[in-house]
């Protein structure tokens, strides 16, 4: 079993965020980027209005670490994501922004974190278009991967077999085989791909990875 493999970018500063952009356009044409208000986590990335002077790829999930996502979806609208991905427990209606990203044309994502109780979301599990799991907490790159996130992919593979899991946060080539034996099928790689320079060596690393799953 293979998996898509997408780089993930979650950055404060507009000129590093701009380079990275650069960087990885040279290895694919996808982007995952994270925005951040600060609230919903303790991260803040570069401000939406500075977003607006940078080239983006072709395909950019956008990950909204963020309260009220309603808002942020909309005034997002000048990247044109084709997916968008936002945390259960920051709006009173999780279904309502699932829908609200599918008129706009994108593809919606619901973010859970490793410790999620799935039977707490279940409509919006139906609902959505993808399943994003969050080995980690989110807002911080860097941290240890939890083992609980392996039994909630499979527990999401159960309750929606025919809808992707996408696993954010703590993948590396050690990691990677192990949740797309549980049924991902989408990997997002971020601080393991910018803690050395050579970005094209790591990412052939994770290629290979996603090819020699558990």
């Amino acid at each position: 079993m293979s998996a898509e493999l997408i780089p993930s970018l979650l950055e404060e500063n507009l000129s590093q965020l701009s380079k990275r952009l650069k960087a990885i356009s040279e290895i694919t044409d996808w982007v995952h980027l994270d925005v951040c208000d600060g609230l919903f986590v303790s991260s803040k990335t570069v401000a939406i209005e500075d977003l607006h002077a940078l080239g983006y790829p072709n395909n950019v999930e956008l990950h909204l670490m963020v309260n009220n996502p309603r808002e942020m979806v909309e005034d997002l609208s000048f990247i044109r994501a084709k997916r968008i991905v936002f945390h259960t427990g920051t709006t009173d209606s999780d279904s309502a922004v699932i829908r609200d990203i599918q008129r706009g044309g994108a593809k919606a994502g619901l973010a859970l974190e490793y410790m999620t109780d799935t039977k707490s979301v279940e409509d919006a599990l139906f609902a959505a278009d993808f399943i994003v799991v969050m080995p980690i907490h989110a807002g911080r790159q860097g941290q240890q991967f939890h083992q609980e996130a392996l039994e909630l992919i499979q527990k999401i593979r159960v309750l929606v077999p025919n809808t992707p899991v996408e696993v954010d946060g703590a993948m590396n080539p050690e990691t990677i085989p192990s949740v797309i034996g549980a049924g991902a099928s989408i990997i997002n790689v971020g601080s393991y791909l910018w803690s050395t320079p050579e970005l094209k060596d790591r990412w052939r690393e994770c290629q290979k990875a996603v090819t020699r799953d558990k």
